[in-house]
């Protein structure tokens, strides 16, 4: 299985420093995943690949903190997901959790097309997690 993953910051994917948690940058995230998460998923599943998708929030490897998304945010988040549509067969969105439940319901809504009709035509036919922590995702226990 090859997952795509798009991080747009949050606590799942902070760190503690002097003054509390704050989230890593897209680059950061990305070499903790792959040191500290990677290995644990491909010794379960050692044909599991993982990529990462930019998305390309404004300055290289930024990201946002969840109030802080706006609704031209979640038409980037789901254009990257189309973009990279053919690379994967599964998207998963790491995210903050004050504004997770918006951004998994307007992508259900902006992954779906309505015909003339009035009916439903999804746009995906592959799975989509919107996920997001209490505690990061690199610490013991981390939910």
């Amino acid at each position: 299985m090859n997952i795509g993953i798009l991080y747009t910051g949050g606590t799942i994917g902070s760190v503690q420093g002097p003054d509390g948690l704050y989230p890593l940058d897209t680059v950061g995230f990305q070499k903790a995943f792959d040191e500290n998460i990677l290995p644990i998923i491909q010794s379960q599943y050692p044909d599991c690949t993982i990529g990462y998708i930019d998305i390309g929030f404004g300055p290289s490897n930024s990201t946002l903190d969840s109030t802080n998304l706006q609704p031209q945010d979640w038409c980037t988040i789901a254009m990257a997901i189309l973009e990279a549509y053919d690379s994967y067969e599964s998207f998963i969105v790491l995210h903050g959790t004050d504004t997770m439940a918006w951004t998994a319901s307007i992508l259900s809504f902006l992954m779906t097309g309505l015909d003339k009709d009035g009916n439903y035509n999804a746009l995906l036919s592959k799975p989509l997690v919107v996920t997001g922590s209490q505690l990061p995702l690199f610490v013991e226990k981390a939910d």
